[in-house]
């Protein structure tokens, strides 16, 4: 609970950050996301929001913490695996080759979730407690969108 806190603050510190010094910032998987979901219907949404919410989490959670943290340093998950997995993870969910000044903030933010994600699970030794983080992540990431679906 106390990496879910701190990343929340530093993500609004960022976004504070970012606001103050009008740095412009690209969200490419959340425009992706918006687009794609522009014009479903009702079900096909609770549809998709569930995958994002909960099984893309899941495997996600699976992937970088549970495999790569532990295939980077051979089970010993130190420093180095956290970094290394969350520096993957981060580079992954830009959905573009090259870090540039327009998203930056998107990758300091996927990277700030990346870490508190990792941490959780090296405190832990279990996936669950990451999972449960991811999941909650995603849902408060997708509010509007379930607004949008009750107002329908």
């Amino acid at each position: 609970m106390q990496c879910f806190l701190l990343q929340w603050a530093l993500l609004y510190l960022l976004h504070l950050l970012s606001t103050t010094f009008e740095i412009t910032t690209n969200y490419k998987n959340q425009e992706n996301i918006l687009q794609t979901l522009q014009g479903l219907s009702t079900p096909l949404l609770i549809g998709v929001l569930s995958f994002a919410i909960f099984f893309g989490p899941i495997l996600e959670e699976i992937v970088f913490r549970g495999y790569m943290m532990n295939m980077f340093t051979r089970g010993k998950m130190g420093m180095a695996s956290v970094m290394l997995s969350s520096l993957l993870f981060a580079y992954l969910h830009l959905q573009t080759f090259l870090i540039t000044g327009s998203n930056l903030i998107a990758f300091l933010s996927y990277l700030i979730t990346a870490v508190s994600l990792a941490v959780t699970y090296k405190e832990t030794k279990k996936l669950t407690g990451s999972i449960v983080q991811h999941c909650l992540m995603n849902a408060m990431a997708s509010m509007p969108i379930i607004i949008m679906i009750a107002n329908k």
